[in-house]
């Protein structure tokens, strides 16, 4: 994934179906905008999915951010802004 462009949208898709993967779910019961903690994420499937972002992205992220920016729509903005800063 890094040697191509980051394309948020398509982002945005890749973790909702991880999320609803990890969470039993059908991507469709995941709206962007809602808390993660709301459906029941606890800190060790965080931590899987920053392992599962880090290896999409090919970079290293603070596990922190899935509190920091704790939504699909926030975290997915957070890392738009941060390699393009990069």
């Amino acid at each position: 994934m890094a040697s191509t462009p980051f394309d948020e949208a398509d982002f945005r898709t890749w973790l909702t179906e991880r999320l609803a993967r990890h969470l039993k779910r059908e991507p469709s019961a995941i709206d962007a905008d809602t808390p993660l903690a709301d459906y029941g994420l606890d800190s060790l499937y965080a931590l899987a999915i920053v392992d599962e972002i880090e290896n999409y992205l090919d970079i290293a992220i603070d596990a922190t951010m899935m509190w920091d920016y704790p939504s699909v729509s926030a975290l997915s903005s957070a890392l738009a802004t941060k390699l393009a800063m990069s």
